[in-house]
């Protein structure tokens, strides 16, 4: 794979982490956990399980790309240090 190629996967990688982080990290904890009172944060996760589970999903998803983001972003340094990249 060309140095060019790298990068451009390593950009497109990084990019598609910032896609559900905003949701999964700032939305989601606004809408169900309410500050100092554990039995309506416990209510509204009862009430809203699907989203719950969905900004479960998201940090997984962003997870994970993230790994593939730093064995990316290590291939393209490679060719720079190799010691160091590693």
């Amino acid at each position: 794979m060309s140095l060019k190629r790298t990068a451009r996967l390593a950009g497109i990688l990084y990019f598609v982490t910032c896609i559900p982080a905003p949701f999964a990290l700032l939305y989601i904890p606004s809408a169900l956990v309410v500050r100092e009172d554990a039995a309506e944060t416990a209510r509204r996760v009862l009430a809203s399980e699907m989203m719950l589970r969905l900004g479960i999903a998201c940090e997984l998803v962003t997870a994970v790309a993230f790994l593939f983001v730093v064995l990316t972003l290590r291939r393209l340094f490679r060719g720079v240090h190799s010691e160091q990249s590693a």
